[in-house]
Order: structure tokens, then sequence, then C-alpha cells
């Protein structure tokens, strides 16, 4: 899953950016994991967790306080607003990331 996130860039810009995401995410799936990469059973999972927030709270209300402008002035009648995190995991030389929606 990719997002094309039109707040930061142009719809098309997003577009793109979000199809060479998930074609990169493609050749990482189709090369495997090497054994080498492979957890040892009771070996420790060790490793550098990054959160980062996509949206700060005060902005995500604005984001619905407008939201609710616009259905009240009829102009949408629902919407989806999310609070964007990405997560990156690095152990030893790989790095996985995931963008989350919560």
């Amino acid at each position: 899953m990719a997002a094309a996130d039109v707040s930061r860039e142009s719809p098309r810009r997003a577009y793109d950016r979000a199809v060479r995401d998930i074609a990169g995410l493609e050749r990482k799936l189709a090369a495997g994991l090497r054994p080498a990469m492979w957890r040892r059973p009771g070996q420790a999972l060790t490793g550098k967790l990054k959160i980062h927030a996509g949206t700060t709270r005060a902005k995500f209300l604005r984001s619905v306080e407008r939201c609710k402008q616009y259905i009240a002035a009829g102009d949408i009648f629902q919407v989806v607003l999310r609070r964007g995190s990405t997560l990156s995991l690095e152990l030893g030389r790989s790095i996985f990331t995931a963008r989350c929606a919560r």
C-alpha cells in the first residue's frame, strides 16, 4: 500500500511517487529474504525502530473543522481523514518501512 498525499505535492507527483514506491516494494518482495537474514529460533530481535507521525494533532483537528464546514455548506457529505504514520525498522543492513493509516 502506498499513500498519495496531495496536500504536500501535486496530484500527479503524488501518484507518480506512490507508483515508484509500489514498484520498489514489488522488487523487494520478489527478491525474497536470504537465509542469512532469517531469524533463528530463540534469537532476540534487535534493531532500531523509528516512528514518524504524518500529521500533527493540531493540523488533523483543523482538517476536521474544515470538513465540517464543507459538510454544512453541502459541498461534501462524507470524508475519510487519517493521521498517517511511517514506521522504519532497521535490522542489520536491512531497513523495513511501512506507512500506516490510523
